[in-house]
Order: C-alpha cells, then structure tokens, then sequence
C-alpha cells in the first residue's frame, strides 16, 4: 500500500476512500473461475471516475480564484478492488486487534480545489 504527500493547492487521498467511501456488503461472492475479488456493488459517484492515475499528481495549470470553486473536483481515478483478506491482513500488519473485516473497498484517488 502506498501513502501520498499532497502537494501544492491539490490533495489526492487514496487512503481517505479506503476509511471514508467503503463499499460494503455482508455477503460474499465468487466469480465462477474463482481467481477475481468478489464482486460486490461498486458506488455510484457524482462525478465521472476515468482519469489516469498519473494525472491525479500533475499540475492542473492555472486555476482562478474564485472562492465559491473551492472543494470542486479536478481529477479523479480508481485504484484496483482491495479485498477483505488483503485488507485484514495489512491491518493486522499495522496492529489492528479489532473485529475481521466483513467486506473489501473500493479505493479513489481525486485531486480538487483547495
């Protein structure tokens, strides 16, 4: 798992989506071929999600100032499907002792207006 520093007037989160937009679900499911995460519904977001992810670190240019644009999204990437087991595993890495987790996530990376 890689961690970011933002920089400049744009911010990109990866690990925000991971605690803030998880996609959850109490059931489990299986492709027939059995080697892709399980599929559980990916949420429907605002804005369309198809930047590359370099992108989300590049400079976006000049941006006026205009205040009230503060928070508007510029960028915006997803991240590979972050299983439950993959998950589990790097929390427990980290000390986690808390209940298994029951879903994976789905990871965003958006840059925006600050």
């Amino acid at each position: 798992m890689k961690f970011y520093r933002s920089c400049g007037s744009l911010a990109a989160f990866p690990i925000a989506a991971l605690f803030g937009g998880i996609a959850c679900s109490s059931t489990t499911a299986s492709s027939p071929s059995g080697d892709s995460p399980p599929a559980f519904p990916t949420p429907k977001l605002a804005v369309a999600c198809a930047d590359a992810p370099d992108a989300i670190y590049g400079d976006p240019g000049p941006l006026p100032s205009d205040l009230a644009k503060r928070g508007e999204i510029l960028k915006c990437t997803t991240d590979p499907h972050l299983t439950k087991e993959s998950l589990q595993a790097t929390a427990s890495e980290l000390g986690y002792v808390g209940k298994p987790f029951t879903s994976g996530a789905h990871v965003y990376r958006i840059a925006y207006r600050t």
